[in-house]
């Protein structure tokens, strides 16, 4: 797996010292070609009202990430893009209004 974008070392340092929890993505932040998808570091998302947040084992990027990449989705894309609609792993928080989840447990998505 590639190295992490650590163009933003400082402000990773700072966030890590603030005590927000980090995770790997890979990052669309304009349309183009594959030399526009950056493996970097990013804030872990908080679970809101009606969701769940994965702790992904893996992900896939599917013609749907490459319509996005390359701007012919047909729904226009607020940037930066988090890319990898398909993932397995397991459920790392479940958000309020949720039920059938429960943490640590296995999920396929697609």
């Amino acid at each position: 797996m590639a190295k992490p974008d650590t163009k933003n070392r400082d402000e990773v340092a700072a966030t890590v010292g603030r005590g927000v929890a980090l995770m790997q993505a890979v990052v669309l932040r304009d349309y183009g070609g594959f030399d526009r998808l950056r493996l970097e570091e990013t804030d872990t998302p908080t679970v809101g009202a009606g969701e769940i947040l994965i702790r992904n084992a893996a992900v896939g990027i599917n013609h749907c990430d490459t319509d996005v990449r390359r701007g012919v989705f047909g729904v226009a894309q607020t940037f930066p893009h988090v890319m990898g609609v398909d993932s397995a792993g397991e459920v790392a928080a479940v958000g309020p209004a949720v039920s059938g989840f429960t943490t640590v447990q296995s999920t396929p998505t697609a």
